[in-house]
């Protein structure tokens, strides 16, 4: 039996982007314009399938342009790194911003799975901590395998070829795990915080979800982004 309710929205964007070179123009990957609109505006818009009605950005690189985003935006708010901070350490300081809510889901900035969230709710019950949101996915290196067992996260495999799960970017956590995370240190959600936290005894249940997913992070992907947002956005407000 789940005993999580939906709680705020972390979104992780405070990223430069440097493996799309000059794509960028200078512009955070999440306000890229995909048919029409912010890449952000359609994370957001999945992450509303998870019941999320209040945001909080974790900027960083170009954060007032983060802020303009959000300023006519009653649901979302934004706070800035003092200095690059890394995932982990992004989504503490966003953490403190958002009073007491619990749990939290959190999200990369820059990818997007084409699947209502809803579930996510119910895979954070009495026996796990942490929900890791996971896509079925083939080929592609620069995504790192996930190995499971009975449902729950044993390792990551990070930039492993072949055939498997991968790791979405996506997270139901608790706020007192997320509290864990030392604060005002650069770290690594992935490779630093996760580690620890499965040596350490938590218990982070995968929901594998068969679903498009995309990340724009590279020219290939950002290509396809207009096409992915035309094809499968009807399915995350199914």
């Amino acid at each position: 039996m789940s005993l999580a309710q939906p709680g705020v929205g972390i979104v992780l964007v405070g990223g430069k982007g440097t493996r799309l070179g000059q794509l960028t123009g200078g512009v955070p990957k999440p306000l890229f314009e995909v048919r029409g609109r912010p890449f952000l505006h359609w994370v957001l818009s999945s992450l509303e399938s998870a019941g999320i009605s209040q945001f909080v950005l974790a900027a960083g690189y170009q954060a007032e342009a983060m802020r303009r985003f959000a300023s006519d935006r009653a649901n979302v708010s934004v706070v800035v790194e003092p200095s690059a901070l890394g995932t982990a350490g992004a989504l503490r300081l966003a953490a403190e911003a958002t009073g007491e809510a619990d749990p939290l889901l959190v999200a990369n900035g820059d990818s997007l799975v084409a699947a209502p969230l809803g579930h996510i709710w119910e895979a954070l019950d009495s026996q796990s901590a942490a929900v890791m949101v996971a896509v079925p996915m083939s080929g592609e290196a620069r995504y790192g395998r996930i190995v499971l067992r009975d449902g729950f996260l044993s390792r990551m495999d990070e930039r492993s070829a072949g055939n498997g799960a991968i790791n979405a970017g996506i997270y139901a956590l608790r706020r007192d795990l997320v509290m864990t995370i030392p604060s005002k240190r650069a770290l690594s959600l992935e490779t630093d915080v996760l580690p620890k936290w499965l040596a350490g005894g938590v218990r982070v249940r995968v929901l594998t979800v068969d679903a498009p997913f995309i990340d724009i992070g590279v020219p290939s992907s950002l290509a396809l982004a207009d096409s992915f947002v035309d094809r499968f956005m009807p399915r995350i407000s199914g």
